[in-house]
């Protein structure tokens, strides 16, 4: 286990190195600020993922009570470029394969967007959050985890400190990365990162 966390160490400052790009360059296209941001719908009947009893593997599903969100999760690695893949839908998030299980010792790190295609994203008002609000994770096992918030920081010009991407941590934790704040004018992307932590 210690050389699966000496990875995922050497994984975490290849990643602090590349966030700026990851936000920058690899997060779809964001609208203008006066685009009419359609709503998600809201926590629906997703159906429930049964129990097992098995041991989990991985994340499936993220629900947000205070934002009245919910969605599934999709795995993802990193890319060519070493950047966390994110794909294009404006209703689920993405967690990083190669990060903890939610739950387990480490750090689980989930990706989601703001906005995509006209919607307002699963991860919209995720700068809204106050501390003690309830993250709850459903793990492919029927596991529900449950965290609460511990802390909601703001990198101005998508420029994070190298802890926020490392896998280790000594307690279950889970680390929740949007872009946030105004539309720069000239790459219609979000200029900053809202970075939320639960345990």
């Amino acid at each position: 286990k210690a050389e699966v966390y000496t990875v995922f160490a050497v994984l975490a400052v290849i990643l602090s190195l590349t966030a700026f790009l990851l936000f920058k360059n690899n997060l779809p296209s964001e609208p203008a600020q006066n685009n009419i941001i359609i709503p998600s719908p809201e926590i629906s009947s997703l159906p429930d993922i049964p129990v097992s009893g098995n041991e989990p593997v991985k994340p499936l599903r993220i629900t947000i009570p205070s934002l009245n969100a919910q969605g599934d999760l999709i795995n993802v690695s990193l890319n060519k470029d070493n950047h966390i893949n994110t794909l294009p839908y404006a209703d689920k998030a993405f967690w990083y394969q190669d990060s903890a299980i939610t739950g387990f010792s480490g750090n689980s790190i989930i990706v989601g967007l703001k906005h995509y295609g006209g919607k307002a994203g699963l991860f919209y008002g995720l700068d809204t959050l106050k501390e003690n609000d309830e993250i709850l994770i459903t793990l492919d096992n029927g596991e529900i985890v449950k965290q609460k918030v511990e802390s909601i920081q703001i990198f101005k010009d998508g420029v994070l400190t190298e802890d926020i991407l490392t896998t280790e941590s000594d307690y279950p934790k889970t680390t929740l990365i949007c872009n946030t704040g105004p539309v720069d004018a000239i790459s219609g992307m979000y200029r900053d990162i809202v970075v939320v932590t639960a345990r």
